[in-house]
């Protein structure tokens, strides 16, 4: 018995001998002369900037080798459910902003709102596990200085899913039910000055029982005085152009030393700290004279690292700022959009973005 699949430029042909009871699979791929990558530069359109940005995309003839194996595993109820980085899966992010907390009680109030939502997390998980503890690090203001509770963050949270907290959420209401389950993916640190990730992973699940996952979280955030706002997936990703027809809009320093001023202004401003979120240098290409940044590079193929960025998040949700500083000590910083919030929420950000261009302008000038 043998099949064919065709993946592209790749044909496998998988053949069953019913004598030996095996599998045969072979990998065909067409003979092509030039199969490097084609960088394509375009221009997009912003409604924020009213103006045009420069962006690029990179098509390569073949997809990089994937873990079809580990995909395997996951569909066929393994033990082992959580999901890597690169996993390919349906995926929906969210975040718990912190309101402005007035002093100790609000800060006490604002955790035991938060303990009770995890309590309810807790609950959700299979039965075996209900009475385990999350294990998730709630550090108030008063546990450390600013400048420690920075890098507790930064060891823990290089916004990558392997250093979150997995939960694994059966939607099987009976046993004859088909077998679908939810990832929940929680920040192992709670920071009341800081934003809180839950991310939503899933392969095999319906999308109304996904749904109604969704809306009871939300249902019980509300209920405990959460509000749980949805993020987009460039707030998270490494890659800053994941979206082809989004482009960020980017602010260079080219100068030492504004860093600090930048934060005090995005904490003023009602930002608020979303941690470290590792980026890789695609970007660059999209902004003049990038030349003049120097970052490290990968001693066997002359590419730059991704490299920590701290982040911030407007608290509507609206907005993203991520700072990333290179070895000079310069910085370029981006402004990543949410359009999936509503249009009321969306707004926010308008005005919020005319004030961070006068502001940048201000710093630009200054280090020129």
């Amino acid at each position: 018995i043998q099949h064919f699949l065709s993946m592209g430029h790749r044909i496998h042909v998988l053949t069953y001998d019913s004598q030996t009871d095996a599998i045969d699979v072979k990998l065909y791929t067409a003979r092509i002369a030039d199969d490097s990558p084609v960088t394509y530069y375009y221009y997009l359109y912003s409604s924020s900037r009213k103006s045009y940005g420069r962006t690029v995309q990179t098509f390569e003839k073949y997809a990089r080798p994937y873990r079809w194996n580990l995909m395997d595993h996951l569909v066929l109820e393994d033990t082992d459910k959580s999901f890597t980085t690169g996993t390919r899966c349906r995926r929906l992010q969210f975040g718990l902003i912190p309101p402005k907390l007035a002093d100790s009680e609000a800060e006490k109030l604002y955790i035991e709102k938060f303990k009770n939502f995890l309590d309810y997390l807790g609950k959700l998980r299979e039965k075996d596990e209900v009475n385990s503890e999350l294990g998730v690090q709630i550090i108030t203001n008063e546990d450390k200085p600013v400048s420690d509770s920075a890098k507790v963050t930064r060891k823990i949270r290089k916004g990558t899913i392997e250093e979150m907290k997995s939960l694994i959420i059966k939607l099987q209401k009976r046993k004859k039910d088909m077998y679908e389950w939810v990832e929940v993916a929680i920040d192992p640190v709670f920071e009341v000055s800081r934003n809180y990730r839950i991310v939503l992973h899933w392969l095999i699940a319906s999308t109304g029982k996904v749904e109604n996952l969704l809306q009871q979280l939300q249902r019980r955030c509300t209920q405990f005085g959460l509000e749980m706002t949805t993020f987009p997936e460039t707030s998270i990703s490494r890659n800053l152009l994941i979206n082809p027809f989004i482009t960020p809009e980017f602010f260079c320093v080219r100068k030492p030393d504004h860093n600090k001023t930048i934060v005090t202004w995005l904490l003023d401003e009602d930002f608020v700290y979303d941690g470290i979120h590792m980026t890789n240098p695609s970007y660059l290409k999209t902004i003049e004279n990038s030349h003049e940044f120097k970052f490290e590079v990968k001693r066997w193929c002359k590419e730059i690292h991704s490299v920590p960025a701290r982040q911030y998040v407007y608290r509507t949700g609206a907005v993203f700022i991520r700072l990333i500083m290179d070895e000079q000590g310069w910085l370029i910083l981006v402004v990543i959009l949410n359009l999936r919030l509503n249009k009321k929420l969306r707004e926010t950000a308008v005005d919020k973005l005319v004030s961070l261009r006068s502001f940048m302008k201000s710093v630009i000038q200054k280090s020129e």
